[in-house]
């Protein structure tokens, strides 16, 4: 039986906005809290997202609306003015789309390891509130996946949202039938409730943040011919920092066979090769800013000179390699 639980404002809808990268988990976080809420909290909810389609580090957004039951929801346009903005990459405050519109007194909360805040959240109503936490970091340890770390922040911080509620919905999405995921989402779901840090005095706007509106681009007298890209292009070009969130794959020389194979199986071309005096063709390494870590070059290689280690010691890595 469902639990009746009212909204921090009465009468008036509670929006949140996802703002994420393909590939991250934004989209099932939003799916999930929307299940939660129609499922188990007895409440209204419209939830959609920009697209489905986009490859892995691509931006994408969820929109979730929510309303006391007796109050029925009838916008369905994309959440502008959000009371809560959950952010899943510190990348995306590179861009001001990502907290426009965000009201005084809203809440902001982020994805990052990092201890320094982003200058961009200065720029938000200095009532907001601003939570970090480093979900991928600890989906990581858990074996689980941010979107677990995430919802358990957001428990935590909107107590009507009912903790085990939300929980019972991951565990539904991820582990209804496999205890060892099911362990694995609830850890990370409660250290998330548990380990999230809020800033203070970072925020120093004044009032609400302006929309950030874009003008239609087409219309019936300019549009392009049928079938045209104005802007062509495919993973191969396309940096890929945003969307490294787990492994990565690192090379050992000295036992590589230069073979090929993880060139013909890598989709972003990263793998850097050159010609040696003989003309043999050698693999020097591997690029980082187009690799997305899918370690299929890792699968691929016959000899395990491609082996998968963590972003931070693949850094250390690459960096002793440098000195």
């Amino acid at each position: 039986m469902n639990e009746k639980h009212s909204l921090p404002k009465s009468g008036r809808l509670f929006e949140i906005r996802f703002e994420s990268i393909k590939g991250l988990g934004a989209q099932s976080a939003s799916q999930i809290l929307a299940t939660a809420a129609v499922r188990r909290l007895n409440m209204n909810c419209v939830h959609f997202s920009s697209s489905t389609s986009e490859e892995n580090g691509s931006v994408v957004r969820s929109f979730v609306r929510l309303s006391d039951v007796e109050k029925p929801i009838k916008d369905g346009t994309p959440i502008e003015p959000p009371d809560l903005i959950v952010v899943f990459h510190r990348s995306l405050f590179d861009h001001p789309a990502t907290i426009a519109g965000m009201r005084a007194g809203g809440t902001l909360i982020y994805n990052s390891p990092d201890i320094e805040p982003h200058p961009a959240l200065s720029l938000l109503p200095h009532d907001a509130r601003i939570i970090r936490i480093d979900a991928t970091g600890i989906a990581r340890v858990e074996e689980s996946k941010p979107e677990a770390v995430m919802l358990g922040v957001l428990s935590a911080v909107f107590p009507f949202l009912n903790g085990n509620s939300l929980l019972m919905s991951l565990i539904d999405e991820f582990g209804p039938e496999n205890r060892k995921t099911a362990a694995a989402c609830d850890g990370a779901y409660w250290r998330g409730a548990e380990e999230f840090k809020v800033l203070e005095d970072v925020a120093q706007g004044i009032d609400d943040l302006p929309l950030l509106r874009f003008g239609a681009v087409w219309g019936f007298d300019m549009a392009m011919v049928y079938g045209s890209l104005p802007k062509p292009g495919d993973a191969a070009l396309s940096n890929n920092f945003s969307s490294q969130t787990g492994s990565m794959p690192v090379l050992k020389k000295e036992i590589c066979l230069h073979c090929g194979l993880c060139d013909l199986i890598c989709p972003n071309l990263c793998l850097v090769w050159s010609s040696n005096i003989n003309g043999s063709v050698i693999l020097n390494g591997i690029d980082y800013r187009f690799c997305q870590g899918c370690l299929r070059c890792v699968e691929t290689c016959p000899t395990g000179a491609m082996s998968g280690v963590t972003i931070d010691d693949c850094k250390a890595s690459v960096a002793h390699s440098a000195n």
